[in-house]
């Protein structure tokens, strides 16, 4: 089982971190996170389709443009109600451990 991040996920990471325990924590999130997560890119394509989906939270559409793009079989979220539209499976965190853990 392979996860994806957004690419945009990992640039957001590496702002928001070192606000919360300097320049040095958030880089060594950066590494953390892409130790674990590989990275679904982003690119002209992903946004024009994200666009054209006409979804309210346009950062929401980037990551489920990017994950069908990337070829995913689930989108994993806190908040699985911003991805109402998807045309893949949105799981919950504990969702996606139990699908984890169950083989599926």
């Amino acid at each position: 089982m392979e996860g994806l991040l957004a690419a945009h996920c990992v640039t957001t990471l590496h702002y928001l971190a070192p606000q919360a325990g300097g320049q040095s924590f958030g880089e060594e999130c950066v590494v953390a996170v892409l130790t674990v997560f590989g990275v679904a890119p982003v690119e002209e394509t992903t946004l024009r389709v994200a666009l054209s989906m006409e979804w309210p939270d346009f950062e929401d559409a980037v990551c489920a443009a990017a994950a069908v793009e990337a070829g995913c079989q689930a989108i994993v979220t806190r908040d699985r109600r911003g991805f109402a539209g998807s045309a893949l499976p949105v799981l919950s965190v504990a969702g996606a451990v139990e699908a984890i853990q169950s083989g599926g």
